[in-house]
């Protein structure tokens, strides 16, 4: 079971990276980012260089801002500390990525966290990839589900849908509950992506799009407040990674050195 306490404290998997960490791929980098080392509650565009957020992020009631995960430092964007000034509004937080001109998976680990059953209706959240110019190719979206206003009726949830460049938003029949650890990764195969969340596969192409010549480009985090109330929700997120799909000569050759470094251990 998931504990949450004061400014957000939630069972998340080991980090192992520093914020930024490249890996020399020939021309290409793995970049792998968390956000250990940060001082927790900092605003994110402050505490962690290379991240702008679309909406003011004060010091003192930031919206996007280094979060708690299981005593180490996460990404956090939302409603826990402030509220944008118009309730329609959109916060966008911007992560520039450092991956170009190859076919590619992004991936992360996210949950929602829901701290009251004050109000009608719950957050949005998003989650968005760009090509290496910085044009849209994939959207996701985690809707609220209408819930209960009677404390401990039932859990809050969201539902996923998803949106490639080209193409129609399809609504899914994946949902998560809050404080539900998820494991998102998206393929990118020429113009074909594969959606992994959780359990679940979800395929499509992107129009327009070759991964091997446009690249992967910004990655975005979205908030949308549900109603003209103060909403609380949070979408934490950690582990973000962009990283090369190995083409099958390079898994070949590391196998075969495998092989005969197991083979000289034996002798």
């Amino acid at each position: 079971m998931i504990r949450v306490i004061p400014h957000t404290e939630t069972k998340m998997k080991t980090l192992k990276y520093s914020l930024f960490l490249l890996t020399p791929l020939g021309p290409l980098s793995a970049a792998v980012i968390t956000f250990n080392g940060l001082t927790p509650d900092d605003p994110l565009t402050t505490a962690a260089p290379g991240w702008t957020l679309s909406e003011a992020n004060s010091p003192t009631v930031p919206i996007a801002y280094v979060g708690i995960l299981n005593g180490s430092p996460s990404g956090a964007l939302g409603g826990e500390f402030s509220d944008m000034a118009a309730a329609s509004t959109t916060a966008t937080l911007t992560m520039a990525s450092l991956m170009t001109n190859t076919d590619v998976t992004v991936s992360m680990d996210m949950l929602v966290k829901d701290s009251t059953n004050s109000f009608p209706t719950r957050d949005q959240f998003g989650f968005s990839i760009a090509d290496g110019s910085g044009a849209a190719i994939m959207n996701l979206n985690f809707l609220p589900v209408t819930q209960s206003l009677t404390p401990g009726a039932d859990p809050a949830q969201w539902r996923l849908s998803y949106l490639f460049a080209g193409g129609s938003e399809v609504l899914t029949s994946s949902y998560f509950s809050e404080l539900q650890l998820n494991s998102l990764s998206v393929t990118f195969t020429n113009n074909l992506a594969s959606i992994h969340f959780n359990s679940d596969v979800f395929t499509g192409s992107v129009s327009g799009f070759d991964s091997a010549v446009n690249g992967v480009g910004d990655l975005g985090f979205n908030w949308t407040k549900g109603g003209v109330g103060n909403g609380d929700d949070v979408m934490y997120f950690d582990n973000l990674s962009v990283l090369p799909i190995p083409e099958p000569t390079n898994v070949l050759l590391s196998g075969l050195g495998s092989l005969i470094l197991l083979r000289r251990r034996r002798r």
